[in-house]
């Protein structure tokens, strides 16, 4: 999976991030932040269906591995 696949999988808003990337305006530090953690959890889980799925289930990213 993309990146966009991935957020539209586990309901991350990939909406939002387009949307700030097409004004090109600074957003500030909630937005910031939480866009960074999904980007994390992302970059920690991959995309491996199997693996989103396991995420899905437990959401604790120490369960899955």
């Amino acid at each position: 999976m993309d990146y966009e696949e991935f957020c539209v999988a586990v309901g991350f808003q990939y909406e939002l991030l387009h949307k700030i990337y097409l004004t090109n305006k600074p957003i500030g530090q909630a937005t910031n932040r939480k866009l960074m953690r999904d980007l994390r959890i992302y970059m920690v889980i991959g995309g491996m269906p199997q693996e989103v799925e396991a995420y899905l289930e437990k959401e604790n990213l120490m369960m899955i591995f």
